[in-house]
C-alpha cells in the first residue's frame, strides 16, 4: 500500500489518539478509582479513630456513671447530623439488654465482630466503613466478661461504629485528582510516549528530508554531463520515493542521451 506524507500524518495522529483513549481507559481511569478509594478509606479511618476518642472521653468524663453513659451514646445513636451508625456486641446486648444501637445483620458486621480489623467495601452506591470499638482500660469499670464477674478483656470488640459516604462525592473530583496526583507521578511515562513519537517521525520524515535537502544543495555543483543519485529509505512507498525514481529515470534517460 502506497502512503502519501499526508496519510502517513494522518494514520500516526490516528494511532496515537487511540493508544491515548486505551491508556485512559485501561490504566489511568483504574488508577483515578483506586487512588480515590483508598484515600476515601483512609480518612474514613481517620474520621473513625477521631469518633473512638470522643467516645472515650465522654466515658471519661462521666466517671463510671453508666447511666451518663448511655444517654450520651443514645443521644449520639439519634443524632441525625451524626453519620455514624452504633452497632451494639453480644456481650454489650447480655449486659444491658435490647436499646437503641443496631444489632450485628449483615457478614461484613459479623466479620468485623470475629477479626477485630475494620472493613471498607462499596454497597449499594456508597462506600462504607465499619469500625470496630474496642475496650480500653476505662471501659473496664462499666463491662464484663461472659461471666459477668471479672472486667471485660482488653480488646474485646464492644460495638462498631459503621459510616458511609456517597461513591458520587468522588466521582465528581475525578478529573482534580487525574490531574494533580497521577498524571504529575507519570510524566515519565509520557515523555516516553512522546520520545517515541519523535522517533517515528524522524524515520518518517526528518532524515528524508534532510537527504533531499542535501541533495538539491547539490544539484549546483552537477555539470550538465554528469548525472547525480539521491538515495531513500526503500521500504518508504511515498513522495521521497517517488522522487528517488524519478531522479534514477532522469540519469538513465540522461546516460542514454550521451551515448
Amino acid at each position: 500500500m502506497n502512503w502519501s506524507l499526508e496519510g502517513k500524518v494522518i494514520l500516526l495522529l490516528t494511532v496515537l489518539v487511540s493508544l491515548t483513549l486505551l491508556i485512559v481507559k485501561f490504566y489511568f481511569i483504574p488508577q483515578v478509582d483506586g487512588f480515590l478509594e483508598l484515600t476515601m478509606e483512609h480518612d474514613m479511618k481517620r474520621n473513625m479513630q477521631s469518633f473512638e476518642k470522643v467516645i472515650h472521653t465522654v466515658v471519661t468524663a462521666a466517671d463510671q456513671d453508666e447511666q451518663v453513659v448511655r444517654r450520651a451514646l443514645t443521644s449520639i445513636s439519634r443524632n441525625q447530623e451524626i453519620p455514624v451508625v452504633l452497632v451494639r456486641s453480644q456481650a454489650i446486648q447480655r449486659q444491658y439488654g435490647e436499646g437503641n444501637a443496631e444489632i450485628p445483620q449483615n457478614t461484613e458486621w459479623q466479620q468485623v465482630f470475629s477479626s477485630g480489623n475494620p472493613d471498607f467495601h462499596k454497597k449499594d452506591g456508597d462506600y462504607v466503613y465499619v469500625y470496630p470499638l474496642k475496650a480500653k482500660p476505662v471501659c473496664q469499670n462499666c463491662h464484663r466478661a461472659e461471666n459477668r464477674i471479672d472486667p471485660i478483656p482488653l480488646g474485646s470488640v464492644l460495638g462498631l461504629a459503621v459510616a458511609s459516604t456517597p461513591q458520587q462525592t468522588l466521582w465528581d473530583n475525578k478529573l482534580f485528582f487525574f490531574v494533580k496526583d497521577l498524571f504529575f507521578y507519570n510524566l515519565l511515562w509520557i515523555a516516553l510516549l512522546l520520545f517515541l513519537v519523535y522517533l517515528f517521525i524522524r524515520s518518517w520524515f526528518i532524515l528524508p528530508l534532510k537527504r533531499l535537502h542535501k541533495t538539491t544543495e547539490e544539484l549546483d555543483e552537477v555539470e550538465e554531463e554528469e548525472s547525480f543519485e539521491f538515495e531513500t529509505d526503500g521500504r518508504q512507498l511515498d513522495e521521497f520515493s517517488s522522487l528517488e525514481r524519478r531522479i534514477r529515470s532522469w540519469n538513465q534517460n540522461g546516460k542514454n542521451t550521451r551515448s
